[in-house]
């Protein structure tokens, strides 16, 4: 039998090795993969342009160097959600860039016609969501969740932007660390 130690890190790469192919899934969804049945637009088997440090402005340089957050959002429970988004003020009160991504169950977070409430919590999501936002928290929906869930992309609170090739390069980056609630 193996020790507890061991056991719990093989039970770990388990769990964030399907961790990551669910929101490879939900980014193939959101990246605005078309349902018509060609398959005209199949990814090549060229790599993508790598951007050298030569390439990269100053800023970029240093934004790269300290990291950025990416927090994935899927579920419609208030409470976890609002201890991500909470989780996500301090990060960003800590200096670090952070973005969040909403996607299957999450999508009802960012629509404004969803009421977010949670006795249990003194903060409503909605308005934390707006203060991220207004401290340069990017926010990322799924537009293929959106619909799934019976929303339209028209719900979305102010300044969130559809799920696609920008939040694919944010998770890719070798410096984005990515937490899932």
């Amino acid at each position: 039998m193996p020790d507890s130690q061991t056991h719990w890190q093989s039970n770990r790469r388990a769990v964030l090795g399907a961790g990551a192919s669910a929101v490879t899934v939900a980014l193939a969804g959101c990246a605005g993969a078309d349902d018509d049945g060609d398959d005209e637009d199949e990814p090549s088997d060229e790599s993508p342009p790598t951007q050298t440090e030569e390439d990269m402005s100053e800023e970029d340089q240093t934004e790269s160097a300290d990291g950025e957050l990416l927090v994935v959002l899927n579920t419609d429970d208030v409470w976890t959600n609002q201890m991500a988004l909470n989780f996500t003020g301090n990060v960003v009160d800590s200096g670090y860039a952070a973005s969040l991504f909403f996607n299957v169950r999450a999508v009802t977070v960012v629509n404004t016609a969803v009421p977010q409430h949670d006795p249990a919590m003194a903060d409503e999501p909605m308005e934390t969501l707006e203060e991220l936002m207004d401290q340069g928290v990017t926010v990322y929906v799924c537009p293929s969740c959106t619909n799934q869930a019976g929303l339209c992309e028209a719900g979305w609170i102010e300044g969130a932007q559809a799920g696609g090739e920008e939040l694919i390069d944010t998770m890719m980056s070798p410096n984005t660390k990515v937490v899932t609630y």
